[in-house]
């Protein structure tokens, strides 16, 4: 939902000022250093794996977006109004403005260079559980190696991409299982 809101906003525009207001979003990297680095990248495609959003730009590098617990992004074109919460604002080429919100902080932003994505996402997120080539039989294979509780595996980032406590209440219960 998120990445098909933004994509809009974002595929075909250049990041001209970026302002990350809290150092804890892309420790252990300095912001102003990363906020330097985006400056000028623009986006050609606006991707999801699992819970992370993947801004790729043109140059090759990409920007991974985990918004945790409360992060929401948000974008305006007419300005943006106050909010205590704002950890970081992209002004867009077109003047727009995407800010980023989260108000318990743990949100992170990662600026990695070509070819680093894939590597670092896959020795974190599991398979897609919506992908076509997704089958039941291969979530029980990973769970068959697993001792702990099943919901405790299911929200397990490693075992499925994206599930989250929600998603994992609803599909225990329909399956008529305990956590």
């Amino acid at each position: 939902t998120i990445r098909r809101a933004l994509e809009p906003a974002l595929v075909g525009r250049a990041f001209d000022d970026v302002e990350i207001m809290d150092a804890r979003l892309t420790r252990p990297f300095d912001p102003v250093v990363v906020a330097a680095e985006l400056r000028g990248e623009r986006v050609e495609h606006v991707d999801r794996r699992g819970k992370y959003l993947i801004v790729r730009f043109e140059s090759g590098r990409s920007l991974l977006i985990h918004l945790r617990m409360t992060g929401s992004l948000q974008h305006a074109p007419d300005g943006l109004p106050d909010d205590p919460y704002r950890r970081a604002v992209v002004r867009l080429d077109d003047g727009s403005d995407v800010a980023y919100r989260d108000v318990r902080r743990f949100g992170t932003w990662l600026l990695l260079e070509p070819g680093e994505v894939a590597a670092y996402i896959d020795a974190r997120v599991g398979p897609e559980p919506l992908a076509a080539s997704f089958r039941a039989r291969d979530l029980g294979a990973r769970l068959a190696q697993r001792r702990a509780p099943v919901k405790a595996a299911i929200l397990d980032q490693r075992t499925l991409a994206g599930v989250g406590n929600i998603y994992a209440d609803e599909a225990l219960w329909r399956a008529r299982l305990h956590p």
